[in-house]
């Protein structure tokens, strides 16, 4: 039980979260979850998913939120690879630009202390390569799910999308296509947002939680970023 608990956790170091301490079927957690410091008591099962635990601890008592802005963060894959003329839209890879860039802006986010906590990336494989190059320039481990509604979506997809799995994380980036990735940061911006290959906009969200998001509310837009001006 104790080994199912640790392994619910580890979305982030150990050592940044706390300890889980098992005894007669109740658990305690002292540390810091999703922006949370934490002193709680709880029972049930811990084989379930990680989500069902953290809400669990999150719910419970003794509870002191921390002051923070969750953060958003829309990018558009890097350059896609168009030599293969017969090869499935979905299935394209970087080429050479597309393999630099990458990097590129993983490295300028690190550096605006703006790593993510959570990537939910189109399943093609531009995007995913995209992702896969950039947590491979960060220290620290990022959690990175793919899913078929960010592929070619639409804003209202993209949002819903965000509203459904990024509750709990503080700093989430959604890595998407072109055209709807660039409407919704349109949106969100109040002003148009044209992102190029590995394009990124970044604002800070005032939700309590994710599943509160919409188009209508209070967001700060702070940086349009684009390859170009890194080099």
């Amino acid at each position: 039980m104790v080994a199912d608990c640790l392994v619910c956790i580890e979305a982030n170091p150990i050592d940044e979260l706390g300890s889980v301490f098992h005894s007669n079927g109740r658990y305690r957690f002292n540390g810091v979850m999703r922006g949370f410091s934490i002193q709680a008591d709880f029972s049930g099962s811990a084989s379930r998913e990680g989500v069902t635990m953290e809400k669990r601890l999150i719910r419970g008592h003794g509870l002191k939120r921390k002051v923070i802005m969750p953060k958003l963060i829309l990018m558009r894959h890097a350059k896609s690879d168009w030599s293969h003329v017969a090869q499935a839209d979905h299935e394209r890879s970087l080429n050479t630009r597309g393999i630099r860039d990458a990097p590129l802006m993983a490295n300028w986010l690190e550096e605006q202390q703006w790593i993510p906590d959570l990537i939910l990336s189109s399943t093609s494989q531009r995007t995913l390569e995209t992702g896969q190059l950039m947590t491979q320039c960060w220290q620290r481990q990022v959690i990175s799910t793919a899913t078929s509604e960010l592929y070619l979506a639409s804003p209202e997809s993209i949002l819903r999308t965000i509203k459904t799995d990024a509750c709990g994380f503080e700093v989430v980036m959604v890595l998407a296509h072109n055209p709807g990735v660039s409407h919704f940061a349109s949106s969100l911006a109040d002003k148009i947002i044209q992102l190029p290959t590995a394009g990124l906009a970044v604002f800070d969200v005032s939700v309590k939680e994710w599943s509160d998001f919409r188009i209508s509310s209070e967001v700060q837009f702070l940086e349009f970023m684009k390859p170009k001006s890194l080099q």
